[in-house]
């Protein structure tokens, strides 16, 4: 659910910052670029700067010998309270949920799906800080192609669905460590046993 453009425009600006890809030439610390010197001033970590073809081996790798799992996620990167991982996912579709805590940031590197966002979840089941379900009802579907961004905030129902062949997603949580959802926020729940 999109509130303003200005809101759309910082989420994309945070995830090229995030996610590192405002350098698809593949920039690496301390290189030059048109006689640009590029090494910082300053003593800092090293960034974390990933090409598509990184970030695809990393899914296949963390896929290992299981090619039937529909989804597999691995970490590439953990700065609390962020953390960012790589998500592959295989034809159908994935069970729904909803983030209490979190906000999720989504790009697609590679295969394309539908999310499936908003609506009521169905069957929900508390499972730490993410409700599960079994389906959305009345939830709003958009195609998303490699290339395209997606953010869901804390407390939407979302899934993806429809995969044809490969979903390959880089996935960032952004905690709201100030304000978690709490009912009546959320729809109510049963706890898993």
């Amino acid at each position: 659910m999109i509130r303003s453009s200005a809101i759309l425009t910082r989420i994309g600006m945070a995830a090229v910052y995030i996610i590192g890809i405002a350098a698809p030439s593949g920039i690496i610390q301390g290189q030059s670029v048109a006689g640009a010197d590029l090494r910082p001033s300053y003593e800092t970590a090293a960034a974390t700067i990933m090409t598509s073809e990184e970030i695809t081996n990393a899914a296949m790798a963390g896929r290992g010998t299981d090619a039937s799992a529909p989804m597999i996620s691995t970490p590439l990167f953990a700065q609390a309270p962020f953390a960012g991982k790589v998500e592959q996912r295989i034809a159908g579709t994935t069970p729904p949920s909803i983030h209490i805590r979190s906000g999720e940031l989504f790009f697609v590197t590679d295969g394309s799906g539908t999310v499936v966002s908003g609506g009521e979840l169905v069957n929900p089941v508390l499972r730490g800080n993410t409700i599960a379900g079994t389906a959305i009802r009345n939830g709003a579907t958009r195609v998303v192609n490699k290339g395209d961004l997606v953010y869901i905030p804390a407390g939407l129902p979302h899934q993806i669905a429809d995969v044809k062949t490969t979903l390959t997603m880089v996935s960032v949580f952004l905690v709201n460590v100030t304000t978690p959802l709490s009912p009546p926020d959320l729809p109510p729940v049963r706890t898993s046993r």
